[in-house]
């Protein structure tokens, strides 16, 4: 029987935030009932052999259905997001996610998102985040949110797109959509800091997008230190102005 949901997480020597990112799995509210599948696709870290032998012991212990894949030689950071892409497409799930290693679930996430999917017009889902700060206490970023439950036409959710920024969709781990429709998209290689975002509007051309006004993911600091890096430099501003131009030309395309 193909799975209802397929979620990958991309690894690169993060074995501590995977393994609080499969707890967050295994505690998902009706598991038995639900057909998923998840895939770990490690990216060459140095302690592979232990992401693979984590990966193993969870399999072993848990009903969960997960399996590992180990990627022939190092790829970029968006690459490996796209690998995991292909990996979605190919596994024949009727709905997808990305959840990167260190973020986690909350106990209804799934059941919420499936609900959400239900309706054949909705193109992807997504909903509240909680950004939880580093040690630090350092986050560039907000808990993203609306005033209530709703449902945005494509042109709709692109104009909404402009004005929350990066952040229209949510964390990656939190958005899930339907599989079918990413076949051909993928994330700009030529993007480190705007790639998700682009993704997400382009997936939004293609069908409603539904909004959740609750938590669904929480998104870990401690674990984005390339998202740190990047936060208030001139290349994220450039990349930010590059998606905002495609768009806006993606708005033209729907008149």
């Amino acid at each position: 029987m193909k799975p209802h949901i397929a979620i990958t997480i991309p690894v690169k020597n993060c074995l501590y935030g995977l393994n609080d990112s499969l707890l967050s799995l295994l505690g998902q509210k009706a598991l038995n009932q639900i057909n998923l599948v998840v895939f770990v696709v490690d990216n060459q870290s140095d302690d592979k052999d232990e992401v693979k032998a984590l990966v193993e012991r969870v399999a072993n212990e848990s009903k969960l259905n997960i399996k590992y894949i180990l990627n022939e030689e190092p790829l970029g950071r968006v690459q490996n997001w796209n690998k995991c892409l292909s990996v979605l497409v190919s596994s024949g799930a009727a709905y997808g996610k990305l959840l990167f290693s260190g973020d986690t679930l909350e106990p209804e996430c799934l059941l919420n998102q499936m609900a959400m999917l239900a309706m054949p017009w909705v193109s992807f889902t997504t909903g509240m985040h909680e950004v939880i700060p580093d040690e630090e206490g350092v986050s560039p970023y907000a808990m993203m949110h609306f005033d209530a439950d709703t449902i945005f036409p494509s042109e709709n959710a692109l104009k909404l797109s402009l004005l929350k920024g990066n952040w229209f969709a949510g964390s990656v781990a939190l958005p899930m959509f339907r599989v079918e429709l990413i076949k051909g998209l993928y994330f700009d290689e030529k993007l480190e800091w705007a790639a998700d975002w682009k993704f997400w509007a382009e997936l939004a051309t293609k069908g409603h997008v539904s909004y959740q006004n609750k938590v669904l993911t929480k998104f870990y600091m401690k674990y984005r230190k390339g998202y740190k890096h990047l936060a208030g430099t001139n290349q994220a501003f450039v990349e930010d102005n590059y998606v905002k131009q495609f768009i806006g030309l993606a708005l033209i395309s729907l008149e």
